[in-house]
């Protein structure tokens, strides 16, 4: 009986969040190429300087 319950329980809060998270996610790609223009991708130096002795 109580298993019933969770199981019941678990299936309504997923009816609930799954459309809210589904949102959020097309909300965060329109964000994305709306505001991708402005962003600037700076590429790290994680080379090692190698220098030699003449």
């Amino acid at each position: 009986m109580e298993f019933n319950q969770t199981c019941n329980g678990v299936r309504q809060l997923s009816t609930i969040t799954l459309p809210v998270s589904y949102t959020c996610k097309i909300n965060a790609q329109a964000f994305s190429t709306r505001f991708s223009r402005w962003i600037v991708k700076t590429n790290t130096l994680n080379e090692a300087t190698v220098t030699t002795i003449t």
